[in-house]
């Protein structure tokens, strides 16, 4: 990444810093990656934009530190070309925070995600009628329902 700026270079780097972010275990190293990539997102955006979806596999990390991390580098590579792919893996990741025991952290977690969605619903709208329904079944969900009912706030009045 420092000898060369060429997007095959970037591009090699950026894949290799996801496969050792999805593959590695120790939360240490997961953690240095995504701030790599952080970086690497700073300086190349359109090339990291091309594997939002690769970062994205680190949600099944179980550490609530790095999918927040995670999310936080993929939603800056939002484009309208991955957008509709990167919702739908959040709505899958929302509805698992369904099917998994009503823990503090799953809780913490569901409101990431729905905040990740309702980030997606501001930089695209057209992708909001795809996730209201699902969403409104958070409604009574605690910490979870002031951000689903300022979603749906902000979608209706916007459609």
């Amino acid at each position: 990444m420092s000898l060369s700026a060429a997007p095959t270079a970037i591009r090699a780097t950026a894949q290799t810093f996801t496969t050792l972010l999805c593959n590695e275990s120790d939360n240490n190293v997961k953690l240095i990656v995504l701030g790599r990539l952080r970086e690497l997102k700073e300086r190349h955006p359109t090339v990291m934009q091309e594997i939002v979806m690769d970062i994205l596999r680190a949600l099944s990390a179980p550490n609530l530190d790095i999918r927040q991390k995670t999310l936080d580098v993929a939603m800056d590579l939002i484009s309208a070309r991955n957008v509709e792919g990167v919702v739908n893996l959040l709505k899958k990741e929302i509805v698992k925070t369904q099917e998994g025991p009503p823990d503090d952290i799953n809780n913490k977690y569901r409101a990431l995600l729905v905040q990740a969605v309702h980030s997606c619903v501001v930089k695209f709208p057209e992708v909001a009628e795809s996730v209201v329904h699902l969403l409104m079944d958070f409604i009574t969900t605690g910490a979870v329902a002031v951000k689903v009912v300022k979603f749906v706030r902000y979608a209706a009045t916007r459609m």
